[in-house]
């Protein structure tokens, strides 16, 4: 009997870690919503709010979400940033999971898409793929503080409209 409890609390929590995840198929979808519709939807999902800015003659406006966000300072397991304004949206994800990593990449090449750019910048490994009307911008940075080197990973997710205005490199 307790060997079948412990059984269901392990595929409890393991079915709750990965509900709490934000698939690509997600991100590239939450990118079209607004600002009431972002926060409900990682509400849902046990995500938090961190901070907002408004929108103002020259910057977009900011919200950050995070998951896991640890309670003594702003260290979290992801970050999640929305960027509008007027006629634009953004959407950036931070991670440190590999694992997580894998899964983004392997559902890009699943969903078609196509690798336009892939370079290296500031010690940092940046891909650009396009699917359809939209650009999935995936950079891999590493940072070394006191001889521990961190990996992370950034889905920077916009329109093709956007990239080609903002971010094409000449």
């Amino acid at each position: 009997m307790k060997k079948i409890f412990f059984l269901i609390c392990v595929f409890y929590s393991i079915s709750n870690l990965y509900s709490q995840n934000i698939t690509l198929d997600e991100l590239i979808s939450l990118r079209k919503k607004d600002l009431a519709e972002i926060e409900e939807f990682v509400s849902n999902k046990n995500w938090a709010f961190l901070s907002a800015n408004e929108i103002t003659d020259d910057k977009m406006g900011k919200a950050i979400f995070t998951f896991n966000k640890s309670t003594y300072n702003d260290s979290a397991e992801c970050f999640l940033t929305y960027l509008y304004s007027d006629t634009r949206t953004r959407l950036n994800l931070q991670f440190i999971n590999k694992d997580q990593y894998n899964r983004y990449i392997s559902r890009l090449k699943t969903l078609g898409s196509q690798l336009i750019l892939s370079k290296v910048k500031a010690n940092r490994i940046i891909k650009t793929y396009q699917i359809a009307k939209t650009i999935i911008q995936v950079t891999i940075s590493s940072k070394n503080e006191n001889n521990i080197s961190e990996i992370g990973y950034d889905i920077f997710i916009i329109t093709n409209e956007d990239y080609n205005a903002n971010f094409l490199e000449e």
